[in-house]
């Protein structure tokens, strides 16, 4: 259910006065669409809430309390890690997302991904938002991570022969999906785009070239050919792109092993690159 304005910002209201009112809450901010001011009427609610014990389970069961005090929580999950985040939706289809830190963890854990312009101030009692920066600019693209990216996206590629082989086409199509979304993920560190949105909001870290490009690659039918041509699809997309960032950001391109792979998809399936390749 998407709701208007008039209901989210009510629940933000009796959220914050739950909040404020309790002793160990230094400070409350709007985070995610709402913290840039850019929400629409799909946009969940996102809350940093800075407390002097964020592990604590009694702290977490107030949290609780304050949500079911706009509508009945139906759904409740706490994730702890290196922060406390608890995601809830109520019966309403109101979804509420909170970080719980303490004012350390906002410094030195979260300081990399939250700033004060990104964040709306619902309260700051102990002037917290002065340790975060004053911009907004975007995570760097980390190296080690893209290029895993990379790699896997070559991986999956390769095990095109098997499922072929084994005529385990459900299971292709799965793999085709994710080659989809190893594409989205490179595109979006195309674009470097601030603001990028959640996972359910990702267009605003693509452009319309790149979104036209997606919408134009389909995925297979459960046959052998369908399976091959879209693997093949995606890979002519994939790959130079794939080349182009890394080059960009002097991250090393796993050659040898997107040679190797080629030549394994020649000799089992009788496939040539898709694009010419280095030494290949």
């Amino acid at each position: 259910m998407a709701h208007n304005t008039m209901i989210t910002e009510a629940a933000i209201l009796s959220i914050t006065r739950s909040f404020e009112s309790t002793a160990e809450v230094k400070a409350l901010f709007l985070a995610g669409s709402y913290g840039f001011g850019i929400q629409d009427r799909f946009s969940d609610i996102d809350l940093v809430v800075v407390t002097s014990d964020p592990g604590s389970g009694e702290f977490i069961s107030k949290c609780r309390t304050a949500i079911d005090q706009i509508e009945e929580v139906v759904l409740w999950r706490v994730h702890d890690s290196d922060v406390v985040r608890v995601s809830s939706i109520t019966s309403g289809w109101l979804r509420l997302d909170m970080i719980l830190v303490s004012p350390g963890q906002i410094e030195s854990r979260v300081r990399d991904s939250l700033s004060r312009q990104g964040l709306r101030t619902l309260f700051d009692k102990e002037r917290i938002s002065e340790m975060l920066p004053s911009s907004t600019d975007n995570r760097p693209i980390q190296p080690c991570r893209t290029q895993w990216q990379f790699s896997e996206f070559i991986r999956i590629l390769g095990l095109l022969p098997l499922t072929i082989g084994r005529e385990n086409f459900l299971n292709a199509i799965t793999g085709v999906t994710y080659l989809r979304n190893l594409l989205i993920d490179l595109m979006i560190a195309e674009t470097a785009a601030p603001n990028k949105g959640g996972a359910l909001n990702m267009h605003r870290g693509l452009t319309d070239a790149q979104i036209e490009i997606l919408y134009s690659l389909t995925l297979p039918q459960p046959d052998r050919d369908s399976i091959i041509a879209a693997n093949l699809r995606f890979a002519s997309e994939y790959m130079p792109r794939g080349r182009t960032l890394a080059t960009r950001l002097g991250i090393v391109w796993p050659e040898s092993f997107e040679i190797a792979t080629w030549r394994h998809l020649q000799d089992e399936l009788a496939i040539t690159p898709v694009y010419e390749v280095p030494s290949c």
